[in-house]
């Protein structure tokens, strides 16, 4: 009963339990909530509610996970999420690489792969690392270097490089021992990445070339396989081919190998032509540059440009069987005037080609003249200067010498050809000290200043119908000459006789008449009181009325020419009415007609005052009955305006004329007496107003009128002093300072170099606008005028300066200029380069000429300096260069030597030509003579003449019984190593002397 009992308990225990167990929560249920990824729950156990349990990571993480048991189950109550550990980087390995094959970083599990590089081997087991827990697994991968063979190569051939221990990239180079052997095979080989050499190791062979098969060509002469060296190769090329070099192919060594040079071989004839065609030239058919034989090319040249050889502008050119076109060129070129070859010109070497249209100043040899005023000749366009001639001989035309007569006169007379003249009758030299002669020069005749007519003499008259008889006394006087002169046979003197005297009197012939016909009357016969008619020749039976003068009369009112006579009595003039006596005298008076004893009635006389006195009363009297009419006047003496008196001096009182006595103010105070102003003044008591005060002035006080000691203050409203003030005081009848507020223009600027002209004044003769102009060859900035406004000049032009482009040094290689050549400002001229030279504009672009232009004085220019093109390359002792390159222009810019046989060039590769220099080729060094030792040095037997190359070394050994001993090393050999430099044997600190064995 007990027992059953105590079952019972148990029983009900377990219930319990059972029950109380299903209120917890269980381990199986941890990894269901987020968070818990990679936890570690191995040692968690079911969990009653309200417990917290803190889990670990797994292996390889870190944190940790905080979770509590209530009665809804697991909830997470804080913690670090678990995350894979770190392992850090894996390393690296030399001369290798890796990368992460698991995962993409270097974490718990992560695995990294290594591979080496090219041209190296792993050389550990394993060639990948994991990251577990304690770190990266197993060491760092090893990366080792592939090894090439060892080299083995012959005796005579040289190994240069790491044969033995040679790794990958290593480069083994191979040379031959002799200089008269070559590789037979590659010169060098690499080591690859695979650890195998790229070739194998080359033998050396005697210098030996081989036939070629020349393409289109064959050679000639006896057939051989092989060839020496310099041997020289004889081929030809088929029909319409033709060697690519002129010159001979010969067995040459070049470097290691033995070749042909240059390379025989055969091309097509062609004609070549260069593209694209120079400047100035264009080709039909145009971008053809090889030509067939027979096939033709049309070269045009454009304006300015011309075939230099045909002087022509256009020309079609035919290739030729040889390969070379019919025209000695295929390029135009700027149309040049060279030296014209005129033996008249002075001077000709300094004669400079010119281009079309360019001029040159020239000068022609003595005797002879350029043949245009500025002695400056144009090329033109058919490569001749003009003007055509250049240079005449000079000469002068037949002078016209005043009033002279020429001795032996001729048309035209030649350069120092004298000539002499005399002067007319009655004429003289113009200048008594001179002779008179005259000779032609360069710039026409000698000064001749000709004759003049001799003062007082007079020129031989011409008598009418008659002759006349000269004095032929040379030592008579022109100036008093007399000359006898009658009348032809039917004719007679008008004055009567049968003959007349004429008398030289101040130039004028006195006492010659006309020779009138004998029928006829001459001059008038004397009445006095009469108006003597102006004829002087009257005719036979013509009737003369007689006029006589006023006052006078006559009963006889004409008369008659008669059979050459005047009929008699003569008529009779006699006075009318009662004569006056000689008008009364009048003091600083004159009549004005001659004086007479009698007046006649009705006689009329003026008077007329001397200067500064004026005439009073009646000027006018009249003879009437035998009185003058009125009292006679009186003259009275005054004075004018003084001087100065105008606008800017008004007078008071202001009138024309002032009686002595007579007083005026004009800025002082002057009288008159005996017609001119006494100046000797006393100050005025007043002073107007300044001038410009109603217009350019602000007065203060303003008044017209100012007492002296007045004082005002002025300031200026225009002009150049506007806004400036100042005072100024009345003394004596003037303001004590100036005052000037007035726009005065001052004079126009001047300019260097240049002059102005007026072109406008203002109304009081002020300058207000002028125009410029320069001096010889200076330019105006500007043309135009230029004005004065408010009393300021605009700015003025300027002169630029020409420029003189004879001074270029001559370190630039221009063609050589003249002595001075001006150009004007903004002038263009364009220089040369001397031949053989060019200027680079840019690194592609050469040109031999170079354009500048003048700006105010300076030349603008790229850069006016030429640059030599390359000369010939430079030789070398002992050898020549073979390979070539050439410019555009065929010019040789690079290239490459070799030296003879058995000779070393210093260095290989080429030289280029910059900037028309070369640099220094290489040298060929010399071989050396090893047979050259005394027999005392005890070397074995040599040869008789056995040479090494520079270089190359020599083993010598000691005769048997004989050593060399070193000084360093207490040694005895039998061996001795020298080696050639450029000739020379060098052996370092021994002398390869053998001494004798002790």
């Amino acid at each position: 009963m007990q027992l059953i009992t105590l079952s019972f308990v148990f029983a009900l225990w377990l219930c319990t339990l059972s029950f109380v167990k299903g209120q917890g929560c269980l381990r199986k249920d941890v990894l269901g909530i987020a968070g818990t990824k990679n936890v570690d729950i191995s040692n968690l156990e079911d969990t009653e509610s309200g417990k917290t349990v803190r889990l670990p990571c797994a292996i390889g993480y870190v944190g940790f996970v905080r979770l509590k048991c209530d009665n809804k189950g697991w909830s997470q109550d804080g913690g670090r999420i678990c995350e894979p550990k770190s392992c850090g980087h894996p390393g690296d390995t030399p001369n290798g690489d890796f990368r992460l094959s698991i995962l993409d970083d270097f974490v718990f599990g992560a695995q990294v792969l290594y591979e080496c590089r090219k041209g190296y081997q792993m050389v550990t087991r394993t060639r990948h690392r994991t990251c577990v827990e304690q770190g990266w697994d197993s060491a760092l991968p090893i990366c080792e270097a592939l090894k090439c063979p060892v080299i083995q190569a012959n005796d005579d051939v040289v190994v240069i490089g790491n044969s033995e221990d040679a790794t990958y990239g290593n480069v083994i180079q191979f040379e031959c021992q002799s200089n008269r052997m070559v590789l037979k095979g590659l010169s060098e080989m690499d080591c690859n990445d695979k650890g195998e050499w790229s070739s194998t190791v080359p033998t050396c062979e005697v210098i030996k070339c081989y036939a070629p098969d020349i393409a289109n060509g064959a050679v000639i002469g006896p057939p051989r396989d092989d060839y020496n060296e310099d041997d020289t190769l004889k081929y030809s090329c088929n029909t319409n081919y033709v060697m690519s070099q002129r010159r001979a192919s010969k067995c040459t060594k070049m470097g290691n190998i033995a070749n042909w040079s240059p390379t025989p071989e055969c091309e097509e004839v062609k004609c070549k032509l260069s593209l694209p065609p120079t400047r100035g030239t264009s080709y039909t058919p145009a971008g053809r540059n090889l030509f067939l034989p027979g096939e033709r090319l049309k070269v045009t040249c454009t304006s300015g440009f011309w075939n230099f050889f045909s002087r022509q502008t256009e020309d079609t050119i035919t290739c030729k069987g040889d390969g070379q076109w019919s025209s000695s060129t295929t390029d135009c070129e700027r149309i040049t005037c060279g030296d014209p070859r005129d033996p008249l010109v002075s001077s000709p070497q300094r004669w400079q080609r010119g281009q079309l249209r360019e001029t040159q100043r020239y000068n022609c040899r003595t005797g002879f003249k350029t043949t245009n005023t500025r002695g400056v000749a144009t090329c033109t366009s058919d490569g001749s200067w003009t003007p055509e001639p250049l240079c005449e001989e000079i000469t002068c035309d037949k002078p016209d010498i005043l009033n002279a007569v020429i001795k032996d006169p001729k048309t035209r007379y030649k350069i120092k050809d004298a000539l002499t003249y005399e002067c007319k009758m009655n004429y003289e030299l113009l200048d008594s000290t001179t002779r008179p002669t005259a000779t032609c020069t360069t710039n026409g005749w000698t000064k001749t200043l000709g004759c003049k007519e001799i003062e007082g003499a007079c020129i031989n008259p011409t008598v009418m119908n008659g002759f006349i008889v000269l004095n032929h006394s040379v030592m008579d006087d022109p100036r008093n000459s007399k000359i006898h002169y009658s009348c032809n046979e039917g004719f007679k003197p008008s004055t009567g006789g049968w003959w007349g005297e004429a008398t030289c009197t101040d130039g004028t012939w006195s006492g010659i008449l006309e020779c009138i016909d004998q029928s006829q009357c001459g001059q008038f016969p004397v009445i006095p009181n009469t108006k003597v008619p102006h004829k002087e020749v009257y005719n036979n039976k013509q009737t003369v009325k007689i006029d006589c003068k006023d006052g006078y009369t006559s009963e006889k009112k004409t008369i008659k020419c008669k059979d050459g006579k005047w009929q008699t009595p003569l008529p009779a003039c006699r006075p009318q009415g009662i004569i006056c006596d000689p008008p009364p005298k009048v003091e600083n008076a004159i009549v004005e007609i001659p004086y007479q004893n009698k007046y006649r009635d009705g006689f009329e006389v003026n008077y007329e005052c001397r200067k500064s006195f004026e005439i009073e009363g009646l000027k006018k009297l009249t003879c009437e009955n035998g009185n003058w009419t009125t009292p006679p006047p009186t003259c009275k003496q005054y004075c004018g305006k003084p001087e100065g008196a105008g606008r800017r001096m008004p007078l008071v009182p202001d009138r024309e004329r002032y009686e002595n006595g007579a007083q005026v103010e004009y800025g002082c105070l002057a009288t008159c007496k005996n017609g001119e102003w006494d100046k000797s003044i006393k100050g005025k008591d007043y002073c107007s107003k300044p001038e410009g005060a109603d217009t350019r002035m602000l007065l203060i006080p303003d008044r017209e009128r100012y007492e002296n000691g007045d004082k005002i203050d002025y300031g200026c409203l225009s002009g150049p002093n506007t806004g400036s003030r100042g005072k100024a005081t009345c003394k004596n009848g003037e303001w004590s300072k100036t005052i000037e507020c007035q726009v005065t223009c001052p004079p126009a600027p001047p300019i260097n170099n240049g002059d102005h002209t007026v072109k406008e004044r203002d109304g009081e003769g002020v300058i207000t606008e002028v125009s410029y102009q320069c001096n010889l060859d200076y330019t105006l900035s500007f043309t135009g005028s230029i004005r004065c406004l408010n009393g300021e000049w605009q700015t003025p032009p300027k002169c630029l300066r020409p420029c003189e482009i004879h001074t270029f040094k001559p370190e630039y290689h221009l063609q050589d200029l003249p002595q001075i050549m001006y150009m004007e400002h903004g002038e263009k001229k364009t220089l040369r380069c001397k031949h053989g030279y060019y200027h680079k504009h840019a690194p592609e672009s050469n040109t031999a000429e170079i354009e500048v232009e003048c700006n105010d004085g300076e030349i603008n220019y790229p850069f006016p300096k030429c640059i030599a093109s390359c000369p010939d390359p430079p030789p070398i002792s002992n050898g020549d260069f073979t390979m070539e390159k050439r410019d555009v222009e065929g010019i040789i810019t690079e290239v490459a030597y070799q030296c003879s046989r058995q000779y070393t060039l210093s260095f290989t590769g080429s030289i280029k030509c910059q900037n028309g220099k070369w640099p220094s080729p290489p040298k060929c060094l010399r071989p050396c003579e090893i047979s050259i030792f005394d027999a005392e040095y005890n070397l074995q037997n040599l040869p008789k003449k056995e040479s090494i190359a520079h270089g190359e070394k020599k083993t010598l050994h000691c005769k048997k019984g004989y050593y060399h001993e070193y000084k360093r090393f207490v040694r005895k050999i039998e061996e001795i190593e020298v080696k050639c430099d450029d000739g020379e044997i060098q052996y370092g600190e021994h002398i390869p002397i053998c001494s004798h064995r002790r």
